[in-house]
């Protein structure tokens, strides 16, 4: 059957035209397609590669998942894809998804964002409804992400209007702390009454640990 394949995109190759025949070794003879990939190779690919086996990239996302795995920032860039891709109600539960230049590639990711500018940095999204994109993102401190996040800062409590810090120290927990898990989904219940597990990580250490019955 004949097909035409060209201005298709397969991952991160973009299908430039048909290139020739190529006779295989059992005497069949297969379409090549000329395929330009977003590192810039240009590639003749054989179209059962395209449609049937996943062929993706002219050959460097083996490099680059080999090479950069290692990357200090390859753990952010695959959480990113995670969550997005998960029923997680802040991110992928309410249709937050990772640009398509993103989804594909942790080279492309790490180009437009750049190196963390310190530790205390993290990857956050200006608009808080927006999708993970370039224009879209920045890397914030604790309290920038804090002012963009999307729960409030204060709490109505037995009649009082309190903020987080306020019921931190009352609770006796670190109000950073509280600000990390509501953003990870908690309630402020959990949030203030559930003491860190020491020796575990205090921010994403399952609900149930340390769970104390009211």
């Amino acid at each position: 059957m004949a097909y035409n394949l060209a201005g298709r995109r397969f991952g991160l190759l973009l299908v430039l035209g048909l290139h020739g025949r190529r006779r295989t070794t059992d005497n069949k003879t297969v379409r090549l397609w000329l395929c330009r990939c977003d590192c810039g190779k240009e590639k003749p690919i054989p179209a059962g590669q395209l449609l049937t086996d996943g062929t993706r990239s002219c050959g460097c996302l083996v490099g680059e998942f080999h090479g950069l795995s290692s990357h200090p920032l390859y753990s952010t860039w695959n959480g990113m894809k995670q969550r997005c891709r998960g029923s997680n109600p802040l991110y992928g539960g309410r249709g937050i998804r990772v640009c398509a230049r993103w989804e594909r590639s942790f080279s492309a990711f790490l180009a437009d964002m750049g190196e963390r500018p310190s530790d205390i940095h993290s990857l956050d999204r200006i608009d808080s409804d927006g999708d993970y994109t370039p224009k879209n993102c920045r890397w914030a401190t604790p309290l920038e992400q804090t002012n963009n996040s999307r729960r409030p800062t204060f709490f109505d409590v037995g009649g009082e209007r309190l903020s987080i810090r306020q019921l931190s120290i009352r609770a006796g927990v670190r109000d950073r702390l509280v600000y990390k898990r509501l953003k990870l989904g908690w309630t402020l219940d959990e949030a203030i009454r559930i003491k860190p597990v020491v020796g575990r990580n205090q921010y994403c250490d399952h609900r149930s640990q340390g769970r104390r019955d009211p």
